[in-house]
């Protein structure tokens, strides 16, 4: 927002409540950093003191992982060949958490590779108890190898940009 006098920003659900506001004072930036489900959504610039010219500018981020263990993407069983995923987290979106099932007894090898800032890597058990973890400082590569981890349901936590599974029979 390149303002010229004081405005408040707004953003509404679909019903018009406000969800959350920024009410910097002065000609100071006003944004709004939120998490939100799908759904219809309202920006709303209010003028609170003076006319004022302004910018508005949004971005939105598809959050592919969810940021809990009970709202975690389900990828299925593990096989033996590689899988990817993709994601990114950053200001509202601190965790990202994938549930994979094991069939029989295997060897786990997960990698968090791409990283631009630091994060960290856990492998978590159905009742969410830490298995194993990763976590070198700044942007270098995390890593996990498992052996011998019994067929379970499984999940792992991570703040990824780049996420990568491989295990083996």
């Amino acid at each position: 927002m390149n303002l010229e006098n004081d405005v408040d920003l707004y953003l509404l659900n679909v019903n018009g409540n406000i969800i959350q506001s920024s009410k910097n004072s002065g000609r100071s930036e006003d944004t709004i950093s939120r998490q939100l489900s799908a759904g219809t959504y309202y920006i709303q610039v209010n003028q609170y003191s003076g006319n004022s010219r302004y910018d508005l500018g949004t971005n939105s981020v598809l959050d592919n992982a969810g940021n809990n263990r009970d709202l975690a993407r389900d990828i299925g069983w593990l096989g033996t060949s590689n899988v990817t995923y993709f994601d990114a987290v950053g200001g509202v979106d601190k965790n990202d958490f994938y549930k994979f099932y094991i069939s029989g007894t295997r060897d786990l090898r997960l990698s968090l590779t791409g990283l631009s800032a630091d994060a960290d890597l856990e492998v978590l058990d159905s009742s969410g108890t830490r298995i194993d973890f990763s976590n070198l400082s700044g942007s270098r590569s995390e890593s996990i190898s498992i052996n011998n981890l019994r067929a379970a349901t499984y999940q792992t936590k991570a703040n990824s940009e780049y996420l990568q599974y491989r295990d083996w029979e």
